[in-house]
């Protein structure tokens, strides 16, 4: 079995109520869902601001272009979107830039639609979330696993300034951020809401966590794999949100450990690293 992102929520969830019925599980892009909303909404800012640096360094090298001066520019007066028919919002264009972190592959791409975006976001406003038929129910479950812990709308605006001072230019748009600020006021109590959940009797489970994942930080994979008896944390060194879409090391470590069942490691080091390339 294998989960990713969100998916390693549901897979941790499994494991803890039926560890008898795993016989290997990969939890990618692992989540973990004992941090409170405020220290997740902090730590998710801060892993989006390392990536959108990590892409305009990168760009600054082999594009010779300053994205960063240019993201910062259309977060002051947002672009015409053709897409949309309007002027796309600062924070819709942030999210646009957001998705195109999630894969180094698309960084190019987002090279040219940032240079494009003063004429038309119409290629930002495409990978924003808030537009897709997934995202209402993205938003219902969101909101019983994320609630808002916000008492009101000072104490939000408290937030925001910390989730500024974590993320200084990416600010306006990270995944829980979105959720926290989002699920303010949602009018059931949520059913999940974040809990330690340990993992005992299962068979040895992989976690994976990478050290620039935009959305999913390694400290996260850490946390959950603290909590899972007998899990190995696999690292890798590669930008991207998960293992096995950006790392080819992770990659090969997530198949053999499925068709083995063995994670590859002492039991004395529950560790594996995965160096960049």
């Amino acid at each position: 079995m294998a989960g990713r992102s969100y998916g390693t929520e549901s897979g941790a969830l499994y494991a803890a109520r039926h560890p008898q019925q795993v016989r290997a599980m990969v939890l990618d892009g692992a989540g973990d869902h004992a941090l409170p909303m405020r220290r997740a909404v902090l730590d998710a800012a801060a892993a989006t601001e390392d990536a959108l640096l990590r892409f305009a360094r990168w760009c600054a090298s082999t594009c010779g272009d300053d994205v960063l001066a240019r993201y910062d520019a259309l977060m002051t007066t947002g672009a015409p979107s053709a897409r949309l028919g309007r002027h796309a919002t600062p924070e819709e264009l942030a999210a646009g830039v957001y998705s195109h972190l999630y894969f180094p592959q698309l960084w190019p791409r987002l090279a040219d639609t940032l240079r494009a975006a003063p004429t038309d976001a119409s290629a930002l406003t495409s990978g924003m979330p808030f537009g897709s038929a997934e995202y209402p129910a993205y938003r219902a479950i969101g909101c019983q696993d994320f609630p808002s812990p916000f008492t009101g709308p000072a104490d939000l605006r408290r937030m925001a300034g910390r989730v500024r001072e974590a993320a200084p230019h990416s600010w306006r748009y990270s995944e829980f951020w979105d959720f926290a600020s989002g699920c303010l006021g949602w009018p059931v109590p949520a059913a999940n809401p974040p809990h330690a959940e340990p993992v005992r009797g299962a068979p040895p489970i992989l976690v994976v966590g990478g050290e620039h994942d935009p959305a999913t930080p390694l400290t996260w994979a850490r946390g959950l794999a603290a909590r899972i008896e007998r899990s190995v944390l696999l690292t890798y060194a590669d930008d991207g949100h998960t293992g096995v879409y950006n790392s080819a090391c992770a990659r090969s470590h997530e198949a053999a450990y499925l068709i083995s069942g063995t994670p590859g490691t002492t039991r004395q080091t529950r560790s594996l690293p995965c160096q960049k390339g």
